[in-house]
């Protein structure tokens, strides 16, 4: 997803959408999450489990590797839209989704008007080079091979 300042892009292999911000569904939640792999350095330690548990949530003795593993509190980002964008995303740090969804609700809010089309000024005529012809048998050096072309 590429968050534009008038829609979001969305790449989905080879194919790019477009939905408006306004189109554009967030809900986003504190989620705990199990984190097996390396916890990132930002990330909240807010308890533990093992890998294995047993009925009470207590270690499973059957398993000679089982070990604590530390669950993280995370945000998780739910992006939506009828035209059919279905994203979930999680942050290891908690309390970046609100502004980043005040920013989208801003930019829906902005007025749509058609804007008026501006011209950009001509080069002036006096930027031209003068170009010295080559003929095609004269070597000058080659930019394949890394050399300067003069």
């Amino acid at each position: 997803m590429f968050f534009m300042p008038d829609i979001v892009l969305v790449q989905d292999g080879s194919r790019v959408g477009a939905v408006s911000y306004a189109d554009l569904n967030v809900r986003w939640q504190d989620s705990r999450f199990i984190e097996t792999e390396r916890v990132p350095s930002d990330a909240r330690i807010v308890g533990h489990t093992w890998k294995h548990p047993n009925k009470s949530g207590g270690p499973d003795r059957r398993f000679k590797d089982n070990r604590q593993i530390p669950v993280c509190l995370y945000e998780t980002m739910h992006l939506t839209s009828n035209s059919g964008v279905n994203e979930l995303v999680e942050f290891s740090r908690t309390g970046v989704v609100a502004a980043f969804v005040d920013g989208c609700r801003m930019l829906a809010a902005l007025p749509r008007e058609r804007r008026p089309t501006v011209a950009l000024p001509r080069a002036p005529a006096n930027d031209a080079v003068d170009v010295t012809p080559v003929k095609a048998t004269e070597k000058k050096g080659s930019f394949l091979k890394g050399q300067p072309l003069t």
